[in-house]
């Protein structure tokens, strides 16, 4: 059962215009709103995968991210490093 987000991180997710940073304690689901706002820009708004950078500066290991990453964009790694 995929993991739903609640109306802050829904928020944090769907913003479009400008940088969106989250800040917030450990478990909260920053990573979770990280990867459903890049698959929203990707998929809702046609934003091109390698024009977004996503930095996670807390405890996540740069290949559970891109697994994460690559299962909300639909399989879209060959832009990931």
């Amino acid at each position: 059962m995929p993991l739903e987000l609640n109306k802050e991180q829904l928020a944090a997710a769907d913003f479009l215009n400008g940088i969106c940073v989250v800040v917030a304690v450990p478990g909260s689901g920053k990573t979770l709103t990280m990867t459903h706002r890049i698959g929203n820009l990707v998929k809702k708004h046609g934003i091109a995968p390698e024009n977004i950078f996503p930095e996670s500066g807390y405890g996540s290991h740069p290949d559970e991210l891109k697994n994460i990453i690559v299962k909300s964009t639909d399989g879209g790694q060959s832009w990931i490093i």
